[in-house]
């Protein structure tokens, strides 16, 4: 993890984490949990974990699974730093390209198909 220290007069610390081991502390992080919280849900050691994300030891492929299936992350994101668009946004993406005309028989259709839905529901 390198500190970059930003250019004006504040001198806000930033944390670049730019290696795996970094990506799964940063996971734990961005979860605001503590390193024996993620032990426990995880089945880990305190000292396994503390040692991942120092760099002492290396990340197993285990690892990676067990992290992505409980934070919901994509391995590619842990190993690579690429982020995957989700299902949703990759929709929401196809349909912001389609002519508004097209837009509008979309979301009427969606709309009728919910009703429907409620209705059988009742």
């Amino acid at each position: 993890m390198k500190n970059v220290t930003s250019k004006g007069t504040n001198k806000e610390t930033y944390e670049c984490f730019d290696t795996i081991n970094d990506r799964i502390k940063e996971i734990r992080l961005n979860n605001k949990m503590t390193i024996s919280t993620v032990s426990k849900l995880l089945g880990y050691s305190v000292d396994l974990i503390k040692k991942i994300e120092s760099g002492k030891r290396n990340v197993t492929t285990d690892h990676v699974i067990d992290y992505c299936n409980y934070f919901k992350v994509p391995s590619d994101y842990i190993l690579f730093r690429k982020k995957n668009k989700s299902t949703k946004e990759q929709l929401a993406e196809q349909i912001a390209e389609l002519p508004i005309h097209d837009q509008l028989e979309l979301t009427k259709s969606i709309i009728d198909r919910l009703y429907k839905l409620q209705s059988n529901s009742d």
